[in-house]
């Protein structure tokens, strides 16, 4: 039974990171019918944080409220100066991110790959409770960042809103599976 609750979870945590990232669908845009006031997705970020976490077999503990703000800051800073490098595409728009320094901001596979291990490293304080969650989350969001983008743009070379959408509910799911598949092995 727990483990069709973390496979739920896994689902769950693919549409929460479409929500993160479409301001239409999160929680303050419906409170507000539709004016978009938080830009940071804060809600969502932190069910994010409790499903990876849940999946992990931290329901309600310490490591529970790291896994949360290790998700809210290392879903934060922006990628998608990364991703429109990494895509190339004829007149796109590519105005870097402020932690897209040198080779970051020529190198689109290192930019993708930088931004999954930013997200990942943020879980490092979880370390203090479970050594083994804070490698898997760190892994699982360093595979995952580059694995969907690369996933949804090369069948289609170009990236545009719908591979941008496709590539948020890849990201969940592999980052989910990854991180499901490491906590029953």
């Amino acid at each position: 039974m727990e483990l069709l609750i973390q496979f739920v979870l896994v689902l769950l945590l693919s549409f929460l990171d479409r929500v993160r990232g479409n301001p239409d669908w999160q929680a303050l845009s419906f409170i507000t019918r539709g004016k978009y006031i938080d830009g940071n997705a804060l809600f969502e970020k932190a069910i994010m944080g409790y499903c990876a976490s849940a999946i992990l077999g931290h329901w309600l503990d310490w490591a529970t409220i790291l896994i949360v703000l290790g998700m809210i800051a290392g879903s934060s800073p922006g990628w998608g100066g990364a991703y429109y490098l990494a895509s190339k595409q004829p007149g796109a728009e590519f105005i870097a991110d402020g932690w897209q320094i040198s080779p970051f901001d020529k190198n689109g596979f290192a930019a993708v790959l930088a931004r999954g291990a930013i997200w990942g490293v943020a879980f490092t304080p979880v370390a203090f409770f479970d050594p083994k969650a804070a490698a898997v989350l760190f892994v699982a969001y360093l595979v995952a960042f580059p694995a969907s983008f690369y996933a949804v743009y090369l069948p289609h070379k170009r990236f545009t809103d719908k591979e941008w959408a496709d590539m948020e509910w890849a990201r969940g799911w592999i980052a989910g599976t990854i991180i499901l598949v490491c906590y029953v092995v």
